[in-house]
């Protein structure tokens, strides 16, 4: 389709997707070979290392800045009902606001408060290194180290500032 790169925006990915569809649907075919009449055997190399114990693998700091933003995405789609539940507490009534205000300055409370705000920082930060990325910045291996970098001393020094705010 002549118009789908223009409007959609870039066309590598749009081509990627492409390829794992068909690679995917291909592989499902040769999997479910039941109406071919012949068996297809897919050969696994088994010279091939194997590692299971998840403490030697070494990953760089880039793809640990990623899981932690996929981590946090998560938990504030679980804490996202909890934001909204606090929020209603807060408009319904001057005595549920009250009962709020008093159940917030409970220590494991104001745990749990601070967790959320750290997953949302995290997750604001990393969001915005990534659309750096989106325009270019930061995509070669230098630039990549650099922003994962910075997006852990930022998020940490933005999680401390909102530690600092929800106990004092």
């Amino acid at each position: 389709m002549p118009g789908v790169k223009s409007c959609l925006g870039s066309g590598r990915r749009w081509g990627f997707l492409r390829q794992r569809f068909i690679f995917l649907f291909l592989f499902w075919r040769l999997k479910n070979n039941a109406h071919y009449g012949f068996e297809v055997q897919l050969v696994v190399n088994d010279k091939r290392p194997v590692n299971l114990d998840i403490g030697t693998i070494h990953l760089p700091i880039t793809a640990y800045v990623s899981i932690l933003h996929r981590v946090s995405g998560v938990a504030l789609f679980v804490i996202s009902g909890l934001f909204i539940w606090m929020l209603d507490r807060s408009l319904t009534s001057e005595e549920t606001f009250a009962a709020l205000q008093g159940l917030l300055t409970h220590p494991l409370v104001k745990l749990v408060l601070w967790g959320m705000l750290a997953a949302l920082v995290y997750h604001m930060v990393a969001g915005i290194r990534h659309m750096f990325m989106d325009f270019g910045v930061g995509e070669t291996l230098e630039g990549g180290i650099l922003g994962a970098k910075l997006v852990l001393y930022i998020a940490a020094l933005l999680i401390l500032f909102a530690g600092a705010w929800v106990w004092l």
